[in-house]
């Protein structure tokens, strides 16, 4: 078989790109990534580095795809990728979130974009860019991501609680 005879199939480029890829409907082609918790919550990611992201997105299963480039590149300025997270778009989610989310993920730290705390049933509400302490975890609040994006003051407090999130040197 010569080499432009290869087919790859959906399968084929799981293997060997991973979490990498993601179609032009914003579905993660992997559905080894798409975890069902208690229904219908997707999330997008392996969570390998046990670090949950709440977007609070209508127009998209996840991020739309310049969120998506974004977010992309602020993990890899921590050392992350998406696979060592998991996204959850919190749009039309239950306040009961938060405890399906800590009992069916290993969950270490919690970003919030644009998602109030109370909405998934935290009983507090910080102020963007603080790190908050709470049950084991560590939160970090803050904007939808395009705020961010296209605000140079924005971007600098990310990036500061973000490096002291990580530990980043």
């Amino acid at each position: 078989m010569a080499l432009n005879d290869i087919n790859l199939t959906a399968d084929n480029l799981e293997k060997f790109y991973g979490m990498v890829l993601v179609d032009s409907d914003d579905k993660a082609i992997m559905k080894k990534n798409r975890v069902l918790i208690n229904g219908p919550t997707k999330i997008l990611g392996s969570n390998l580095k046990s670090v949950v992201l709440l977007v609070n997105q209508p127009a998209a299963n996840t991020l739309l795809d310049e969120e998506l480039d974004f977010l992309t590149s602020i993990l890899s300025a921590c050392g992350y990728t998406l696979a060592d997270v998991a996204i959850v778009n919190c749009i039309n989610k239950k306040t009961e979130l938060f405890d399906e989310l800590k009992s069916s993920l290993s969950i270490k730290s919690m970003i919030f974009f644009n998602v109030s705390m109370s909405s998934v049933g935290l009983p507090l509400n910080i102020p963007h860019y603080q790190v908050q302490a709470y049950d084991n975890l560590k939160l970090l609040a803050a904007p939808d991501l395009i705020t961010i994006k296209n605000n140079k003051t924005e971007k600098n407090g990310l990036w500061l609680s973000l490096k002291k999130l990580f530990e980043i040197k």
